[in-house]
């Protein structure tokens, strides 16, 4: 099986989830399912890419990044302190 964009958040997830069960499987949106995922994440078990973190300040920064299509992961904006 195929998963387009795995290096982008859902696509990373998508492989996560794959590879925990032995397999490439499509899974469609239900609330088991979700329930399943919620399980997953509050264990650890699925975590999403955070490639690049910047300051509220550096949204210029992170803008290019996204621009680039040189990203990995998710970009993170931190309003505050991080």
């Amino acid at each position: 099986m195929l998963i387009h964009a795995g290096c982008g958040g859902v696509g990373s997830l998508a492989i996560q989830l794959a590879k925990s069960r032995g397999a490439f499987v499509f899974i469609g949106p239900n609330a088991a399912v979700l329930s399943q995922l919620a399980t997953l994440a509050d264990a650890g078990s699925l975590r999403p890419i955070a490639g690049a973190e910047f300051a509220l300040a550096d949204i210029a920064k992170a803008h290019a990044l996204s621009q680039s299509g040189r990203a990995v992961g998710k970009i993170v904006l931190y309003v505050g302190r991080p």
